[in-house]
């Protein structure tokens, strides 16, 4: 089912949106999942038409089934100003997918500082997690890198995220911190490193572990980070910490005959 008013706003016809509310179109009518004209009007970055649906009495704190709301619209296509617009008109800043989803997770997992800062401004809570125990810091360290096309690198982000006091040692259910996540990349996109430092910078535990005990330092064994095996060694991380399988990093390095072998090496003789 659908309505006139959610087509119109689907095509992005702002006009024939106005008229439609000024004959008395329901303006939280909804679809079969809960989708509303505002939700859609939010996820197109038509403000003019926002503002008529507010306006019209459209509730801004309406979700889809799966929890998806006008403001998690806004936010996934970086409408700064419209993110703005419906904070002001009380849409809830915690609101939750159902995986547990909140919108800062949304913005912190594309990148885009302005955004995370709207909702970091409105109180979002900096700690919030998907049902996994995943949270904004985690999803930013995860990608690390510089975000294409935006001019923007996760260590903005990260840094945003860490003044506003999150738990840079929070864990999944799997045990996984931030830590690990941006150790346990491919390296190759910009600002890895930096994210490992700001990381270790804001008091991130070293030695931190999976539920399978696995380690950064393992991590960056097993894609022959040099680079970064070395940083983690001057932070202090235990060489000798051993996963459930009883493997070391220098073993882990040994049997990938890795380059990495020879760094760990050096550091377990001195």
């Amino acid at each position: 089912g659908t309505t006139a008013l959610i087509l119109a706003a689907e095509k992005r016809y702002a006009s024939t949106v106005a008229l439609l509310l000024d004959e008395g179109a329901d303006a939280n009518a909804e679809r079969e999942d809960g989708t509303t004209a505002l939700m859609l009007t939010a996820g197109h970055g038509h403000v003019r038409m926002v503002a008529y649906l507010l306006e019209a009495g459209a509730d801004v704190g309406a979700e889809t089934d799966d929890g998806k709301t006008a403001l998690m619209y806004a936010t996934e296509r970086d409408h700064d100003e419209l993110v703005k617009m419906l904070l002001e008109a009380g849409a809830d800043v915690d609101a939750e997918l159902a995986d547990g989803t909140t919108a800062l997770i949304l913005a912190a997992e594309k990148g885009h500082p302005p955004t995370v800062a709207l909702l970091l401004n409105a109180g979002a809570d900096v700690d919030a997690e998907t049902d996994d125990g995943k949270t904004a810091l985690m999803y930013v360290a995860e990608d690390y890198g510089y975000y294409y096309g935006t001019g923007w690198t996760g260590e903005q982000v990260v840094k945003m995220l860490l003044e506003a006091g999150a738990n840079v040692d929070a864990e999944t259910d799997g045990g996984k911190t931030a830590l690990l996540y941006a150790a346990d990349g491919d390296g190759k996109a910009t600002g890895h490193f930096a994210m490992v430092g700001l990381l270790l910078e804001a008091g991130a535990d070293v030695d931190a572990e999976t539920d399978d005990g696995k380690t950064a330092l393992m991590y960056a064994a097993e894609r022959d980070h040099n680079g970064l095996v070395k940083m983690l060694l001057e932070a202090g991380a235990d060489m000798d910490a051993e996963d459930d399988s009883g493997r070391t990093a220098l073993q882990i390095a040994r049997y990938r005959n890795s380059p990495v072998a020879s760094l760990l090496e050096e550091a377990e003789a001195s």
